[in-house]
């Protein structure tokens, strides 16, 4: 089984039209981009976690996930 990891997805204050990315678990800001997807992904990736990990962005604002990838396949688009 692989590991999923949970991102909430927040309006960014600094950067207008940017989400800021936080993990669901510990709040941590994983990073502030237009690119959620590929930019989570990669980021997850220079963190060391594993390309199968399913990665999960969900908005701040809603219980349903709003994307769903393994971090290999987010990473390419």
């Amino acid at each position: 089984m692989s590991t999923e990891i949970v991102l909430v997805s927040h309006p960014s204050q600094q950067w207008p039209g940017a989400r800021d990315l936080r993990t669901a678990a510990d709040g941590w800001l994983l990073c502030v981009t237009r690119n959620p997807l590929r930019d989570a992904a990669m980021r997850l990736l220079e963190e060391g976690h594993s390309p199968k990990s399913v990665l999960v962005i969900k908005d701040c604002f809603d219980l349903e996930p709003e994307q769903r990838s393994t971090i290999a396949e987010a990473a390419k688009r």
